[in-house]
């Protein structure tokens, strides 16, 4: 196997040739970095053209730092993006604009390592061992399978319509979440679009070489004629004709130390009965930190060990690859499952299943060119002799999978909603399910080290099962923390003191503030953008950098004062009339039908949106930046330019809660429009006139 370059792996969330706009993520990971799921993924997908990665923190931001987050920033607010993580791994992130929703698995880890990746024109899956971390796509070896739909599509229909069964399952896991709940529907949205992309890969492949077929590990029930959801079950599936297999070799980073049950089982599913004492068992592997073996000795003294053939030895092995060969065929499975009784599902019950794994086996004729690629990723090096000590149980640890102690499931959802748009007024509105944290002695939710609320409270105010504590939108957390201490009769794992992260979501996207870069830019930037047909980013980078080579400190970059700078203001008439164009041409764009509410409401509302533009606009008059006269003018005629889109072509007529966003556009710009003071009867009549036509759109 040749280790994984990070550079490669995360060329796969870059777009294919021809792939249009992005529209949606769906990942799922055990363990997660998320500024890295931020800077390296998300910015691939979206393709972002800069990458915020200041060295301090950002008290010393570049150009290309602000332009780069205000880019993520714009271009998260088009899609939709969900990464489902163990509980145990759950982070605070940058930007509330995707959702990180916690998975709880009975008796076991949300371990699957997948991510569906949809474009205008172009979908495509990851599934391999790498979790969303810097170390998984840049320090350790790894091995990723990208499978694009389409004709020639590594996956038949039938197995991918597996996979969608399987991802949706994973929504089920997360407590406290179902139909109804925003970030629940926005995640079940994005897996009904692949079904729909699914639809366009054939049912089978007929008498190609490469067979394949999803082999995850989970308690789901088989669909008719298929093998139960365990991996090495499948194997019979994908093997078929071949010749029994004579060789086997396991890659792994992970070994029950003390359990035999995954071996035997690896075993007695790929290697015949008859004669299986002549055939090869291999265990491929890398020295851990300490100079030992991370393999147990039960299962060396079965298997010859070896070193796995790697270009740089000094990286930590946490591919994972079973191989079976014959005479006549290789196959591989490679994915999430480590070799161990809960990877591989053997032994699960009702009550404790497993982990929930993603992996696929692939297949090839011996001698094939696909055949000699699956045997690459399993070449073995010199032998470990057994003088080389087999690791302790606790020396076996992982960089990235070191479990952290999960957040009790009591605590169920923490939501962010904003109470009134008038004043931006925001809470914090917290489920739990009270009979479960009744068992915890002390309890306290923070915010940056400020307590929001405690066990005493909660207790005072009759042990609710929902409340809510005010913020100020400024101040959105993306998590808040946790402490509590356990009872130590409690069945929960873990007594005495212990804290957790508490993922925040959102309701409702579009509603989110701008960042502070965002909001601090005069309406003339804006309009700046739209009269140029370009993003926001790419206006804010031209006046930034013309800006920076003006000052003689280029490290502090003073957004407002651009404003103040009259060849950055707009000029009159044929510029505004420009701009305006460009925000119908924006407006009239068509909408991505698996989830029209939403993506409208963010168009809308968005900092480029009628609504966005026009509450920078108010905020230029309340610094006298720009007259009321002129601001009244402009938002009459960005409710006049609503009037000219063809919603009719947009909207579905019955869709009532898509036209219901737009209402709800419409009236909060009437609404903000009717601040403006002082106006003359002829500006006023002109706004309610140019609002009467935008509105005839709903009434008809």
């Amino acid at each position: 196997m040749k280790p994984v370059e990070g550079k490669v792996l995360l060329d796969h969330w870059q777009p294919p040739p021809g792939a249009g706009a992005p529209i949606a993520v769906f990942a799922a990971t055990f363990a997660l970095e998320a500024d890295f799921v931020d800077r390296d993924c998300l910015s691939r997908f979206l393709s972002v053209t800069g990458v915020d990665e200041s060295p301090d923190g950002g008290t010393s931001r570049t150009v290309d730092d602000i332009v780069a987050r205000i880019e993520l920033e714009d271009l998260l607010g088009t899609v939709t993006v969900t990464v489902l993580a163990d509980r145990s791994s759950v982070q605070a992130r940058s930007t509330l604009r995707w959702d990180l929703l916690p998975c709880s698995v009975p008796n076991g880890l949300m371990h699957s390592k997948v991510a569906v990746m949809m474009w205008e024109n172009s979908t495509r899956v990851l599934i391999g061992s790498a979790n969303l971390t810097s170390a998984g796509y840049r320090r350790q070896v790894e091995v990723m399978l990208p499978i694009d739909l389409g004709p020639d599509c590594l996956l038949a229909r039938p197995d991918l319509t597996e996979l969608a069964d399987e991802l949706r399952s994973y929504l089920d896991l997360i407590p406290g979440y179902g139909p109804g709940l925003p970030a629940w529907d926005r995640a079940n949205a994005s897996l009904e679009l692949f079904r729909d992309r699914i639809e366009e890969v054939p049912m089978a492949f007929g008498r190609r070489r490469l067979r394949t077929i999803l082999a995850p590990s989970s308690p789901l029930a088989s669909d008719a004629g298929r093998s139960p959801r365990r991996p090495l079950e499948r194997f019979e599936d994908v093997w078929r004709s071949f010749a029994r297999p004579k060789r086997l070799a396991q890659v792994s980073p992970y070994f029950d130390m003390d359990d035999e049950r995954a071996t035997q089982a690896i075993v007695e599913a790929i290697l015949p009965r008859r004669g299986r004492h002549s055939c090869t068992h291999e265990v491929l592997t890398l020295l851990d930190y300490f100079g030992t073996v991370p393999v147990p000795r039960h299962l060396r003294d079965r298997a010859r060990t070896r070193l796995l053939y790697v270009a740089d030895t000094e990286r930590r092995l946490h591919a994972k690859s079973l191989l079976a060969e014959s005479r006549d065929g290789v196959a591989v499975l490679v994915g999430s499952s480590n070799h161990t009784a809960k990877g591989l599902g053997i032994g699960a019950t009702d009550k404790s299943p497993g982990h929930r794994e993603m992996n696929v086996w692939v297949c090839a004729p011996a001698g094939s060119q696909e055949s000699r690629a699956l045997l690459a990723l399993s070449r073995g090096g010199e032998s470990i002799g057994p003088e080389v000590e087999s690791c302790t149980a606790d020396q076996l640890r992982d960089e990235d999978e070191d479990a952290a102690v999960p957040l009790p499931t009591g605590f169920r959802i923490c939501r962010a909603v904003r109470t009134s748009a008038s004043t931006d007024s925001w809470v914090l509105r917290f489920e739990v399910d009270a009979a479960l944290i009744r068992g915890l002695d002390t309890w306290t939710i923070r915010v940056r080290g400020v307590v929001l609320y405690d066990a005493r409270q909660w207790r005072n105010a009759g042990r609710p099962g929902k409340w809510e504590v005010s913020l100020e939108s400024s101040d959105l957390p993306t998590a808040v923390d946790v402490e509590w201490e356990r009872r130590r009769n409690s069945s929960e794992e873990v007594d005495g003191a212990a804290s957790a992260v508490w993922a925040v979501v959102v309701d409702d996207l579009s509603a989110l503030p701008p960042s502070p870069d965002v909001s601090r830019l005069p309406a003339s930037v804006l309009f700046s953008a739209l009269s140029r047909g370009r993003s926001l980013s790419e206006a804010v980078a031209e006046l930034l950098a013309e800006n920076e080579a003006a000052t003689a400190d280029p490290q502090r970059i003073d957004l407002l004062a651009l404003h103040d700078d009259p060849s950055y203001l707009l000029r009159r008439g044929r510029a505004l009339a420009t701009a305006l164009d460009g925000l119908e041409k924006r407006l009239s764009a068509p909408l991505i039908h698996f989830n029209d509410p939403d993506h409208l409401r963010r168009r809308l509302f968005s900092t480029l949106g009628p609504v966005g533009l026009i509450s920078h606009l108010l905020r230029d008059v309340g610094s006298g930046a720009v007259p009321v006269s002129e601001a009244a003018f402009t938002i009459a005629e960005i409710a006049l330019v609503c009037s000219r889109v063809p919603w009719e072509e947009l909207i579905d007529e019955g869709d009532t809660e898509t036209w219901g966003v737009l209402a709800d556009a419409l009236g909060d710009m009437r609404a903000s429009a009717s601040t403006l003071t002082n106006l003359p009867e002829s500006f006023r009549d002109y706004q309610s006139r140019a609002f009467e036509r935008a509105e005839s759109c709903i009434a008809t």
